[in-house]
């Protein structure tokens, strides 16, 4: 697929990268806090834990239990998520302790045969109200006008 899209592009494939040495994780003593959910497919936990924590001199890294990604962070257990920000800005050590265990909902909020039902509804609503345009406005063309009484 790369290919087929890029292979057009002559010279431009493959991309020049930056040098190595500016794509490792460069040791720090900066207080950072890293925040992973134990249910993240796109940036495991065991990622930031083995490749960049050893890096990070001040690093402290929680993992919320059955959490995913940035939306379930941001959207679950606001009390906790502020305790834990605050604290860590404030002490340099994050307060997790607010944060109560709540099992993974995998039940996403629309499924797609609701999905499908409402864009066949909506297709339906914008094809009838093409045709009622259609139908009035030929209507309208078609009706003689009728010229004002003297």
């Amino acid at each position: 697929m790369s290919l087929l899209i890029w292979g057009s592009a002559a010279g431009n494939w493959p991309p020049n990268t930056i040098a190595e040495e500016y794509r490792l994780v460069q040791p720090t003593n900066v207080e950072t806090l890293l925040i992973s959910g134990s249910i993240d497919f796109s940036t495991p936990a065991q990622f930031a834990q083995q490749e960049l924590l050893p890096s990070l001199r001040k690093g402290q890294h929680v993992v919320i239990a059955e959490q995913g990604h940035v939306g379930d962070f941001w959207q679950f257990q606001p009390e906790a998520r502020q305790r834990m920000l605050t604290s860590f800005y404030d002490t340099g050590a994050a307060d997790a302790s607010l944060y109560k265990y709540l099992p993974m909902d995998f039940k996403p909020a629309m499924r797609f045969p609701t999905l499908a039902k409402v864009l066949v509804a909506v297709s339906l609503l914008l094809i009838v109200g093409l045709v009622w345009a259609l139908w009035s406005g030929l209507r309208r063309i078609s009706k003689p006008k009728t010229s004002p009484a003297k």
